[in-house]
């Protein structure tokens, strides 16, 4: 049942990893430990030295957890505060590690007491079973709980209070003849489906539809190659979601200082860190599968490519500032060139000239628009970018002068024998030029004015205007053709 109001005994016992915070603090540990290469065959080591050992290895290199930015579970901190005025003593129970409880229990500043694991005692199951039945002392207790490992405390409290119950434990508890009160609800399978479609960020593959633009430009239109170029854009797209996933887990604390990025799944804990583990191989593997099978060595090795620079991208060179947005720019530019891959077309030189430009522009549109929402900081340093908050004006800078180098590309383009041997009425083409001006200007007067959304591909995706210029440039190149 899902309770609103319980009567909380005298003494009520929390849990914290799963139950208090939507996360596992273990496993936002090991996300610190692994980002230190040199540090993983130490973290493989402690696995076979015990569960005790392995969170001691995760604590030490890995430090404490920053407890202010962790995703609490607000219905269970309602619930505390319920018990709290009724006079209950609270204390949290947890398997964790006392550095990072003690944090956790000092930062929220409502528990009275903490019981957690020890150099020599794992709490979790039946130990933390008899540490709460020697610290109850026969005095009847409520524990807050969320696992199948939580069952023994329950039957010693005879009630079991639930928060996010993992699958089948509501049941299998109800089963034993223990009263069940829910606190918070877990999440439908259905609105999982929604998370899991957020945490892959399938809106962002509307990126990958660069990849259809060679065979269009090139006026080659027929089944196979259709066929292939949905292949092409599954593989980078399922390879992009990948990455997304990898980025955010080594993000987790700049993402929670973010406005917006504090609600991503992986940053809220809607999304499990081993979930995430468990889908990065699935989407690299099944990109890899659809490209072995359906297109070329060639474009095997190039989305191996393209999985590297967005990999380093991850790691370091998004903290570089200016090498940042001339990779974004470049990884754009690697889809163009997949899409020729896939069909074998063969790109021009002015086609990848003018989307590089291009690409740089909005690139710096993004961090623009990042720089500029902490413009009131003194050169403060962005977390987890190479800029600071007066970087500002050469970003405005180097965006403005990409766009009209495109434009200028663009231009000299329509000079070219490419052009007279694809169209029949190439004038038409120039057309093209102030169109792309006034879309990419527009983008950035939307940017200085700070109302651009701090990822580009969701503002074009909701702006009407930016439809009506993409419509526009189908519609000259089509007249240019006929």
């Amino acid at each position: 049942m899902l309770s609103s109001t319980i009567i909380f005994r005298r003494l009520l016992f929390v849990d914290m990893d799963g139950t208090l915070i939507h996360s596992d603090t273990l496993w936002e540990q090991i996300i610190k430990v692994i980002r230190n290469p040199f540090l993983l065959p130490g973290l493989i080591f402690s696995v076979f030295q015990g569960k005790l050992a392995f969170k001691q290895y995760c604590l030490t290199h890995a430090g404490s957890l920053d407890p202010s930015i962790l995703p609490y579970n607000q219905d269970v901190l309602k619930s505390i505060k319920q018990a709290k005025a009724n006079g209950s003593t609270i204390i949290l129970c947890t398997a964790a590690l006392y550095d990072i409880a003690h944090n956790v229990s000092s930062y929220l500043n409502c528990f009275d007491d903490v019981l957690s694991s020890s150099d020599t005692i794992n709490l979790s199951s039946f130990s933390k079973r008899d540490a709460i039945r020697q610290y109850a002392n026969s005095e009847q207790f409520d524990y807050i709980g969320n696992s199948h490992t939580d069952i023994p405390v329950w039957n010693l409290s005879e009630r079991a209070i639930i928060a996010k119950p993992e699958h089948g434990l509501v049941s299998k508890v109800e089963k034993s003849g223990i009263t069940v009160h829910i606190v918070s609800k877990n999440t439908s399978f259905s609105n999982y489906v929604s998370i899991i479609i957020k945490q892959i960020r399938v809106y962002q593959w509307i990126k990958n539809a660069l990849i259809f633009i060679p065979f269009l430009l090139a006026h080659i239109i027929n089944y196979d190659v259709i066929i292939q170029s949905l292949c092409a854009f599954l593989c980078i797209s399922l390879s992009a979601s990948a990455v997304y996933i990898y980025n955010d887990l080594m993000d987790l604390d700049a993402d929670r200082q973010h406005h917006r990025k504090k609600n991503r799944p992986l940053a809220s804990g809607a999304f499990s860190i081993p979930h995430a583990f468990l889908f990065i191989p699935i989407l690299i593997f099944s990109a890899y599968l659809l490209s072995v099978i359906y297109l070329s060595l060639q474009f095997t090795l190039l989305l191996s490519v393209y999985l590297l620079l967005t990999t380093f991208y991850s790691i370091s060179f998004k903290k570089i500032a200016i090498v940042d947005v001339i990779l974004l720019a470049a990884l754009y530019t690697l889809r163009l060139i997949a899409g020729g891959i896939a069909n074998n077309v063969v790109l021009s030189p002015w086609l990848l000239g003018f989307g590089m430009f291009v690409f740089l522009s909005l690139a710096c549109v993004k961090r623009y628009t990042e720089v500029l929402l902490h413009a009131d900081e003194h050169a403060k340093q962005i977390a987890g970018r190479g800029y600071t908050s007066s970087d500002g004006s050469i970003l405005l800078n180097a965006g403005i002068s990409s766009a009209m180098i495109s434009i200028l590309v663009l231009a000299l383009y329509m000079n070219s024998t490419e052009v007279s041997k694809l169209y029949h009425n190439p004038l038409i083409l120039w057309i093209l030029c102030p169109i792309f001006m006034i879309w990419l200007l527009r983008v950035w007067l939307i940017a200085h004015r700070g109302n651009m959304h701090d990822d580009p591909i969701i503002f074009m995706a909701k702006d009407s205007f930016s439809y009506i210029m993409f419509s526009l440039i189908l519609a000259v190149v089509l007249l240019a053709a006929l």
